[in-house]
């Protein structure tokens, strides 16, 4: 397996770990048998699949909880969010698209 891969199928697995333990009260030693399943994902992936795409994963649960928390990721890895439009930059194109 590719090293850069590898390391950030890792990085992954130990924020979902990180989640499960925190959040879940979920002993460590479960967590990382909880979500050993990711096993060669990409670090964009977890912001890219969707609820149903988790629970086949993880299961229904587990897979649920994870996916309730990938704005966490987001954040995790400093990725900032899809724009978003705010009050001036509606008006703006609101003038623009009048002209």
């Amino acid at each position: 397996m590719d090293a850069q891969l590898e390391e950030s199928s890792a990085r992954v697995r130990d924020h979902f770990c990180g989640i499960l333990t925190e959040h879940y009260d979920i002993r460590e030693e479960h967590a990382i048998e909880l979500v050993s399943n990711w096993k060669y994902g990409k670090s964009s992936e977890v912001l890219y699949y969707d609820l149903e795409t988790y629970q086949k994963i993880f299961g229904d649960e587990i897979g649920a909880i994870l996916f309730t928390y990938q704005g966490d990721y987001r954040v995790a890895i400093g990725r900032p969010r899809p724009f978003e439009k705010t009050k001036f930059q509606s008006t703006f194109f609101f003038l623009r698209k009048r002209k």
